[in-house]
């Protein structure tokens, strides 16, 4: 039963919104929704995220190998994380993903990092998206 779970205030109200930068490149990242919401600890539960290729430095911003995912830790792990490799994301252009995740029991009530992983061009970015 649920109710004696630790409730993680995940919802549409709290947008979070990260901006990734390396080497003249950049994503935001914003949750978008989660379902079930709220989250307690031991669900599984869909996120969907937006990302957004920001950058407008005036050259060819366009990243070429694109991939998101979400990174495994001791209390979160990614149910189906997608191996979709998109060949060319423009400057200004957004992506919407959908990912089912586990979130582990032990889990803390309060802030949580969804670690998101983001590659392009042979290089990989790690950041933490965090969230009520």
């Amino acid at each position: 039963m649920k109710s004696n779970k630790k409730i993680f205030n995940i919802g549409i109200i709290v947008i979070a919104l990260i901006t990734l930068t390396l080497n003249s490149f950049a994503f935001s990242t914003e949750l978008i929704k989660t379902n079930p919401a709220p989250i307690l600890a031991g669900d599984y539960a869909d996120i969907t995220l937006k990302f957004t290729n920001t950058i407008t430095s005036g050259d060819d911003d366009a990243k070429t190998n694109v991939y998101f995912k979400i990174d495994q830790t001791d209390f979160i792990m990614p149910i189906d994380n997608s191996d979709e490799i998109i060949p060319k994301v423009n400057t200004g252009e957004s992506l919407t993903r959908t990912y089912r995740v586990f979130f582990s029991s032990e889990l803390e009530e309060g802030y949580i990092d969804l670690p998101i992983i983001i590659g392009y061009d042979g290089t990989e970015i790690k950041k933490k998206l965090e969230y009520l």
